[in-house]
């Protein structure tokens, strides 16, 4: 049976991508100051853009962003 997420740090994808993110900020540390602006901080905005765009995601299709659902719809009549 599923475990229900109730926050976007619960699914393990996250805390992976999260993992990655802190790893690839911290590898990017000992580039050269060249590579500072250029590569480097290339591949921090793409580690981070991954455990966002998750965060992003689950808050989207959270019951709190949901468009109401109507109480009762009258039926039509065409004749």
């Amino acid at each position: 049976m599923r475990q229900r997420v109730r926050s976007y740090r619960d699914p393990e994808v996250w805390q992976q991508a999260k993992a990655l993110a802190v790893e690839i900020y911290r590898v990017t540390a000992s580039f050269p100051k060249q590579d500072q602006y250029g590569l480097a901080d290339q591949r921090r905005r793409a580690a981070a853009s991954t455990p966002s765009n998750i965060a992003e995601g689950h808050i989207r299709h959270s019951p709190a962003c949901l468009p109401p659902s109507p109480k009762s719809a009258a039926p039509t009549t065409n004749s």
